[in-house]
């Protein structure tokens, strides 16, 4: 179950509850070109039906380079569920619980998503990250992958119990749409999750993001809720 909740933690999809952290003038710190830049990406986002997105993960360790390596996913998202397939485990969830399927052990962890904490590892809350708990800051316009981008950084506004220090979400500027995310964690670690294939209002169905146990027969079933 570790694996797969900090996968998802490092992949899309990430937000925490954070006490707020104030300036001289007891105003959050925001920067006003990045919240404009995120505020259409996040309306874009939210007008697709279905989203489907094939990515590369890839993790870099300094302190341990054996650690330190490159997967593929995709992830299926629609309305308030998701399919996430990555690093061996498929997750499903419809925001009330989270079956994750481990495929070299056949397991079935069922777990309750967290409100207080759950929007670190809830895909479907990517594009609106930025709205509580963060400062963020535009940084500069680059070309790169081919693409005009913008960067913007997050910062969480309390850092106590945080494992990550800084989040660097690059996105198309023509598309108004999420290209990449770089996750920096206290430790040295750092995760980029950049976005192979974007295909928003794809033909998914109901079934294909909604657990059904008939599809993983044989695997030992694991309820870990209260």
């Amino acid at each position: 179950m570790k694996k797969i909740t900090i996968l998802a933690a490092l992949i899309y999809f990430t937000s925490v509850s954070f006490a707020q952290q104030k300036d001289k003038d007891q105003k959050p710190v925001h920067d006003a070109k990045a919240k404009e830049i995120l505020d259409k990406v996040s309306a874009k986002t939210k007008a697709y039906k279905t989203i489907k997105a094939d990515f590369v993960i890839n993790r870099e360790d300094k302190k341990d380079v054996k650690k330190s390596n490159t997967q593929k996913g995709t992830i299926w998202i629609k309305g308030s569920k998701y399919k996430l397939d990555v690093l061996g485990t498929i997750t499903y969830c419809d925001g009330k619980t989270r079956w994750a399927y481990i495929k070299e052990s056949k397991e079935i962890n069922i777990t309750e998503p967290d409100k207080k904490t759950d929007n670190l590892v809830d895909p479907t809350k990517v594009f609106t990250i930025y709205e509580k708990g963060y400062k963020y800051k535009f940084m500069y316009e680059k070309f790169e992958d081919g693409l005009q981008l913008y960067e913007i950084d997050l910062y969480p506004e309390t850092v106590e119990k945080i494992k990550v220090s800084r989040i660097t979400l690059q996105i198309e500027k023509n598309e108004n749409r999420l290209h990449c995310i770089k996750y920096v964690e206290k430790d040295g670690v750092t995760v980029t999750v950049k976005i192979a294939k974007f295909s928003p209002d794809a033909e998914i169905s109901d079934a294909e993001v909604t657990f059904n146990k008939a599809n993983f027969p044989g695997a030992e079933i694991i309820d870990m809720r209260d």
